[in-house]
């Protein structure tokens, strides 16, 4: 953050990785393409599991590609594991890709986690809540 590398972040809530990575998307007016096998986890948990834990020390970011080396290059630094696990998209929608096929998590053109969404304005955006 100090260094303005990042666009956006959120800690992992109780909605485990891919609930708070959606949120964050949903919450950005954006969507993503989430490569379901980047996303790294402990030795001797399920990944199924650990797809929906709470964990107690760990963000998802959303870096631009002239940033992400040097984002990636400050965790490992400090032993952090961190890896790229999805590309941002300007479709509002969640879809998880995992050897070659894919499935929609969310679209938010028709459904809705949280309800609040920024929408550029003329002087800058704003979060909204939607009611659909």
């Amino acid at each position: 953050a100090e260094k303005g590398w990042a666009q956006a972040a959120k800690d992992i809530s109780n909605a485990g990785i891919l609930g708070t990575l959606a949120i964050m998307m949903e919450n950005s007016g954006a969507g993503a393409l989430v490569q379901v096998p980047a996303i790294p986890r402990p030795e001797g948990i399920a990944f199924p599991d650990w797809l929906v834990c709470f964990q107690s020390f760990s963000f998802i970011l959303a870096v631009p590609p002239v940033h992400t080396e040097a984002v990636l290059a400050l965790f490992r630094s400090r032993n952090i594991t961190a890896e790229i696990v999805g590309t941002v998209t300007k479709e509002p929608l969640v879809v998880l890709h995992d050897q070659g096929e894919q499935q929609p998590l969310f679209d938010f053109r028709r459904e809705k986690i949280t309800g609040i969404r920024f929408e550029p304005s003329g002087s800058g955006g704003a979060a909204t809540k939607h009611e659909k």
